[in-house]
């Protein structure tokens, strides 16, 4: 089986890109007090409404730094792969 250099770089890439975002993303949502969870179900909401309307707003706040990080790595990762391939 014959695979381009370039699909191989980029599944792996997109392999090792996708830990790191699902990782931050689930950080971010663990980092709201369990509190607000309670507080939204207090008041009759379900866990889907809750998850939108409370805590991924709040989470949003925390990945979006961490988001800007990691994209910068993958972008430097990026540019050692094209490098490679000279």
């Amino acid at each position: 089986m014959n695979v381009p250099d370039f699909l191989t770089g980029a599944i792996a890439l997109t392999i090792h890109a996708s830990a790191y975002i699902s990782e931050t993303m689930r950080s971010g949502i663990e980092a709201i007090p369990y509190g607000q969870t309670e507080a939204a179900r207090s008041l009759g909401m379900s866990k889907r409404r809750t998850m939108i309307d409370i805590i991924l707003p709040q989470a949003f706040k925390t990945f979006c730094r961490r988001l800007a990080t990691s994209s910068s790595a993958t972008s430097k990762i990026r540019r050692w792969s094209r490098l490679s391939d000279l």
